[in-house]
């Protein structure tokens, strides 16, 4: 009952914050919007290895929802200004089909790792990963962006 209701509050949690965050996004630019939001999810990655009861685990759910809502409407926003406007259907079915996949290696991976070291905990960790990979392709194409201009 308690992952029904997480799932639900991070759903509702998720619109508002897209929102919010779309307001962020104009003000600060969305590559620092984004770069906040992999750095909040480096911290809640952490902050899930270490809960022990059903509050912890509904406070994770309300920071998720926060950044994820962020997160997916400030990476498209910064997506949109990097691919060029006569190719956008395509760039954005490659930007789905990634999404697709992460959905599917993530969990995998997550599976993996906590069977491997028999402890569920620590596969959770190994998203730590995909945000500090996400940082470096985040930094670089904030390199290229810059020598374009």
């Amino acid at each position: 009952m308690d992952l029904i209701q997480a799932l639900v509050l991070v759903q509702f949690i998720g619109f508002p914050a897209a929102i919010a965050f779309g307001f962020i996004g104009e003000r600060i630019g969305p590559r620092k919007g984004v770069w906040f939001c992999l750095i909040a999810y480096l911290a809640v990655t952490i902050y899930a290895y270490r809960i022990s009861n059903s509050n912890q685990f509904y406070l994770l759910a309300i920071v998720i929802g926060i950044v994820q809502g962020g997160i997916q409407s400030l990476s498209r926003s910064y997506y949109a200004r990097m691919v060029p406007s006569n190719e956008a259907a395509q760039y954005f079915g490659l930007f789905n089909m990634m999404g697709k996949f992460s959905s599917i290696i993530g969990p995998f991976l997550v599976g993996i790792t906590g069977l491997w070291f028999d402890n569920p905990r620590v596969g959770i960790l190994v998203l730590t990963l995909f945000f500090l990979i996400g940082g470096v392709f985040l930094n670089l194409s904030g390199r290229e962006s810059r020598s374009l201009a």
